[in-house]
């Protein structure tokens, strides 16, 4: 149910990432389930795309990604820069706009070595636990919603609303209240963010430096990530 819910998430791809950090991280374990239950929904969703609205409107939205990757990087679109919420958007905008190109490849390529270390690191989790891993799937998924930030090129500040989500799962299962560092640092996320939306409301966006954020939300997602790998120890230890 799972992976045909998350299917849903290929109309908006800001979000994808995190969901295939879980999927990812099951399947290289062996369980397919929620692989196949995604891949079916994907196909059902795309099919009933071209069914309604005929082939050259999918085809249409798929160009109008590379439109997308073209206007947050080039300022002759005079779009609100402050809105960028992720490390390869704000870098992009603090070098000159010649270097732009140059720039994203390298960090797109960042974004994927991150990635894979995220991929590595929740699948060793997975691995240890073994099939009842419910609550460290869910620790995967609070890991991925703070990974969007490093490697998501497109991400805008409010889909950052992600952050809410990963509240939910926090607050929503006790077992992690063996875990005050993870509730400490959302609520230093929560803040964060609250100010910057202070920030964007109050002085005209003059003090909304998205690479502040950025580097704000990538500290964060590395003491997650010291979580996972703690669990990973001591499962071992365990074993």
């Amino acid at each position: 149910m799972a992976g045909i819910v998350w299917s849903l998430l290929l109309l908006k791809l800001q979000f994808l990432p995190v969901v295939l950090l879980v999927i990812g991280a099951l399947c290289l374990t062996g369980q397919l389930t929620c692989v196949i239950a995604f891949a079916l929904g994907g196909l059902v969703l795309a099919i009933s795309n071209i069914v309604c609205f005929g082939p050259d409107v999918a085809y249409q939205w798929l160009v109008s990604l590379r439109l997308s990757d073209a206007i947050f990087s080039d300022p002759r679109y005079t779009y609100p820069t402050y809105l960028v919420s992720s490390l390869p958007g704000a870098v992009v905008q603090l070098v000159p706009f010649l270097w732009r190109e140059a720039v994203k490849k390298v960090f797109y390529l960042l974004a994927v070595f991150i990635s894979m270390q995220a991929l590595w690191v929740s699948w060793q989790l997975v691995k240890k636990v073994g099939q009842n891993c419910l609550s460290q799937v869910s620790l995967i998924f609070v890991l991925g919603a703070f990974l969007l930030p490093l490697i998501s090129p497109h991400l805008l500040f409010y889909d950052l609303s992600i952050l809410a989500l990963a509240g939910m799962i926090i607050y929503g299962q006790p077992i992690f209240k063996s875990e005050p560092h993870l509730v400490r640092d959302l609520l230093l996320a929560w803040f964060f963010v609250d100010a910057y939306f202070t920030a964007i409301m109050f002085t005209k966006s003059q003090l909304a430096q998205p690479a502040i954020l950025v580097i704000v939300l990538g500290w964060l997602y590395m003491r997650i990530l010291k979580i996972l790998q703690t669990q990973i120890a001591n499962s071992s230890e365990g074993f």
